[in-house]
């Protein structure tokens, strides 16, 4: 069986107005890392065709996905942007969302502020003692790596991509530790 491991970055959490996919990072499991993003597709601002319909063709060469809340976020944001592109999204993958894992496993991490356990990807990992890999990205990369133009456009881009390219790699490694608690592993197939 084939897994990709893989995040998206957007600019907005909504799939339409302002939302634009900036870039998917997919790394097969123990293997190679793929990137795409939205310059290297030559994607003109709020037109990013092309590159959505390069991350569903490179999604479907996984048999099984693996992400942190990909099944509430990215699958679901990948679907309506290919929608409101007019495009196909034939995606039905297995799937292990790493979020739901951790939630139906009950760690207990730092407290929120209601005081439950926060279960974002970050505390996750801190749970689990791995290195963290990555840093912030702040509001204004996001928005220099939509209006800025030339080597100021590409430097916000690549910050965000590094931080995407970190969260797979994350991802991943908290996939190898959870998997074999999870008593009650949900792998199923993903669909509309």
């Amino acid at each position: 069986m084939r897994v990709g491991i893989f995040d998206l970055e957007c600019t907005s959490l909504e799939a339409v107005g302002p939302g634009m996919l900036l870039c998917c990072v997919v790394k097969e499991l123990d293997g190679e890392t793929r990137i795409l993003r939205y310059d290297d597709a030559h994607c003109k601002i709020g037109h990013e065709r092309d590159l959505v319909r390069a991350v569903n063709n490179e999604l479907k060469k996984y048999d099984m996905l693996v992400g942190f809340n990909h099944e509430s976020f990215d699958l679901r944001w990948l679907l309506s942007r290919s929608l409101a592109l007019d495009l196909d999204f034939d995606l039905s993958p297995f799937s292990y969302d790493l979020y739901r894992a951790s939630n139906r496993l009950g760690f207990r991490t730092a407290l929120n502020y209601k005081g439950h356990p926060k279960h974002s990807l970050a505390f996750v990992i801190d749970y689990f003692a791995i290195p963290q890999e990555k840093g912030s990205v702040y509001p204004r990369s996001w928005w220099n790596a939509v209006w800025l133009t030339g080597e100021k456009r590409k430097d916000a881009l690549d910050a965000i991509v590094l931080h995407c390219v970190a969260d797979v790699n994350l991802t991943e490694k908290l996939y190898k530790r959870i998997l074999p608690l999870d008593k009650r592993a949900t792998i199923r197939r993903w669909s509309v």
